[in-house]
């Protein structure tokens, strides 16, 4: 409970007693200078602040970037937090009766609130009650967040406050009672009238963060640096294969125009069938096998038995080795078999040309 007085009259004050803390509120938080580690975007700051004599909490605003290497994350002050107690129910515990401030009547005994600074995000409603304040040269400050607002900067992985900013504008309210019912006082809240705009500002300079932080900028920088080192390796591969794919394309175009033959060999019969891209059996003076050559399973009854003449091969297993030369007066090839009880027909192929007997 705490005592108040008002005038009554030019002569006459009466005691009344309130309350505006109805229930204890406990700490929580911490002084403002450590935080846990390992913060993230989402992460809530919890500090307590003097000069509010209050718990006060803070949201991920922005990244800042003047320490090198280092992400320090900006937190700003809640917007509940100065939120009226209409709009925000746990603010009735503070009493706090506009948007844009907080009670201190128990903090200084006295029709107190604090704002932000130059009354930075106040309640457009009470524009009545705001007195214009100019500088030296007579020109009206106009708030802004750089100036104005209450805000931390924490580096991400330790938790450690590098930045400390709080703007705090202490007011009092003149309310029109009956010893200034004439001065067209605003009846709800009264005039604003300031006291003191308290401004303290902690920042690490670039020293201090490489004498404390001197381990981890290092290792950002070495992450970076091979980050940086592993992309360009990879882009160059890229390049690499793109490159080397390219050429390849153009040396087949080159070399065998048109042409996409195929090797069939019928396990069944053991016999080794050359087609061209079109399926017929042409003698052609040049062939040669492209990478879709097939070893199929077909039956000696198939298709490519019946219609197409085979290279004949005696009835064992084989495999395709060496060279082959043609036999007189047939179309069948000498194609150099080796016998061999668990051989796999494997075909190998080479370019035939009528100038030579190899291929």
């Amino acid at each position: 409970m705490m005592a108040g007085k008002e005038y009554k009259s030019i002569n006459k004050i009466e005691d009344y007693m309130f309350s505006p803390w109805k229930e204890p509120v406990l700490l929580d938080g911490t002084d403002g200078m450590q935080f846990s580690p390992d913060l993230q975007k989402d992460s809530k700051l919890k500090a307590f602040v003097n000069d509010l004599s209050r718990n006060c909490y803070f949201d991920f605003s922005h990244v800042d970037d003047r320490f090198l290497h280092l992400d320090t994350y900006i937190y700003n002050i809640e917007e509940a937090l100065m939120l009226n107690k209409y709009d925000y129910p746990p603010n009735e515990n503070f009493d706090v009766r506009v948007t844009g401030t907080t009670n201190m009547t128990s903090s200084l005994n006295a029709y107190a609130f604090a704002a932000k600074g130059h009354y930075y995000q106040m309640d457009p409603a009470v524009n009545a009650s705001i007195p214009t304040i100019v500088d030296q040269n007579e020109e009206e400050i106009v708030p802004n967040s750089a100036d104005d607002d209450t805000y931390l900067g924490v580096e991400r992985y330790s938790g450690v406050c590098l930045i400390a900013m709080e703007r705090i504008f202490f007011n009092m309210a003149i309310y029109g009672d009956d010893l200034f019912k004439d001065m067209g006082i605003p009846g709800d809240d009264g005039w604003f009238f300031p006291l003191s705009f308290v401004k303290r500002e902690s920042v690490w300079t670039q020293d201090q963060v490489d004498d404390v932080f001197g381990a981890l900028v290092t290792g950002q920088k070495v992450k970076w640096g091979l980050f940086s080192v592993l992309m360009i390796l990879g882009l160059g591969f890229l390049a690499l294969a793109v490159f080397c794919g390219f050429r390849s394309y153009k040396m087949h175009k080159e070399l065998y125009p048109g042409k996409n033959f195929i090797f069939h060999v019928d396990v069944e019969d053991e016999s080794l069938t050359p087609l061209d891209a079109t399926g017929e059996n042409e003698p052609t003076p040049r062939m040669g096998v492209s990478g879709n050559a097939a070893i199929c399973t077909e039956s000696s009854d198939s298709e490519f038995s019946k219609s197409r003449p085979l290279m004949q091969q005696e009835d064992r297993p084989f495999s395709l080795v060496g060279q082959g030369k043609p036999l007189p007066g047939t179309n069948s090839y000498d194609i150099g078999a080796t016998k061999s009880s668990n051989a796999t027909p494997v075909a190998s192929a080479g370019i035939l040309d009528d100038n030579k007997d190899d291929f």
